[in-house]
């Protein structure tokens, strides 16, 4: 245990039996920003399952006088240099355990950063990055006191379904869930879409054992909700999709650049509500890089969706 204030404040690595505890901690953030939770208890099982990643050091879990009160955490999943760190606490006023949590983040990060050389070709070199929901001014001005500057800007956008059948393909288009498909349409799929999102902000290629490992470890994965496009047999989009028990929610959604402007995009969208509302839930969700350079924005207003809220992603150097 790690001391952060000689009165009240101690920080701790999360053990498996604080799941729940830290997503309480959880919501109760993000319930004082969104005014509702924005996860479920099975993306925290996710993290700590996360390749690279050990949440007896790279997480914490903060407490006053003997009741958790915050969480955080840091990840380079990509072996990058660059640091998704996130950090919750349940008192929205409480900058002292907010700052004592990135603080330990940061720490963190700089000693991974010197056990390896860590570099990308995207010129995000050494960097902690970490998010604060648009009009949030408080968390905004700690992180801005704290170094960080904010670079990039993000949309939560949403639909609720009413009535919608899947859509009737053209001829030369494809749609096939990967529930029931072998192992080579899904090395297709992955291959596709790590080249649709080259030139993206911020993508880092990978390889399929390790797009494979992310996925899996989500306990919230079905293949039947991950979807292959193809156009004239070719592998040309796709769309990945989770439910569950409040929201509907699509990871990715992608098209190869010389298939894109053909409707196919809108084609798997209306596919993935159509199979969200058959299941059960008619609430859908997606995040959407506010500067994406394909449209991908107005593509996902066409289908119907609007923006729920924005939140910013601010970073500072290592």
């Amino acid at each position: 245990m790690c001391e952060v204030n000689a009165s009240t404040l101690t920080l701790r690595a999360p053990r498996g039996e604080d799941l729940h505890t830290v997503y309480e901690v959880i919501v109760a953030d993000d319930r004082n920003e969104l005014g509702k939770p924005d996860i479920d208890e099975s993306d925290v099982s996710e993290w700590w399952a996360m390749p690279h990643f050990d949440k007896s050091r790279d997480a914490w879990i903060l407490e006053r006088e003997g009741t958790a009160v915050g969480y955080g955490q840091t990840h380079d999943r990509n072996k990058t240099g660059r640091f998704d760190t996130d950090v919750w606490i349940s008192d929205e006023e409480d900058e002292d355990g907010y700052g004592a949590l990135l603080d330990a983040a940061l720490q963190r990060a700089r000693e991974l950063l010197a056990e390896t050389s860590a570099d990308n070709s995207g010129g995000l070199k050494r960097q902690a990055c970490t998010w604060s929901v648009m009009g949030r001014e408080r968390r905004a001005a700690w992180l801005e006191a704290r170094g960080f500057s904010k670079v990039r800007r993000f949309y939560r956008m949403s639909i609720t379904v009413i009535d919608v059948d899947p859509p009737e393909l053209p001829d030369w288009l494809t749609l096939t869930p990967l529930g029931s498909s072998d192992e080579d349409a899904r090395r297709a799929y992955q291959a596709m879409m790590s080249t649709a999102f080259i030139g993206h902000w911020g993508h880092v290629p990978i390889d399929y054992d390790t797009w494979l490992a992310r996925v899996t470890a989500s306990p919230n994965l079905d293949w039947d909700t991950v979807w292959l496009a193809r156009v004239d047999g070719e592998p040309a989009a796709g769309l990945k999709m989770r439910i569950y028990e409040d929201v509907a929610f699509i990871d990715t959604v992608g098209t190869l650049k010389e298939f894109r402007g053909r409707g196919v995009a809108g084609l798997l969208l209306r596919t993935a509500f159509a199979e969200a509302l058959r299941r059960g839930q008619p609430y859908v969700e997606l995040g959407v890089d506010t500067e994406n350079d394909t449209g991908a924005v107005a593509v996902y207003e066409k289908a119907g969706m609007s923006v729920a809220f924005a939140h910013d992603e601010w970073s500072r150097a290592l």
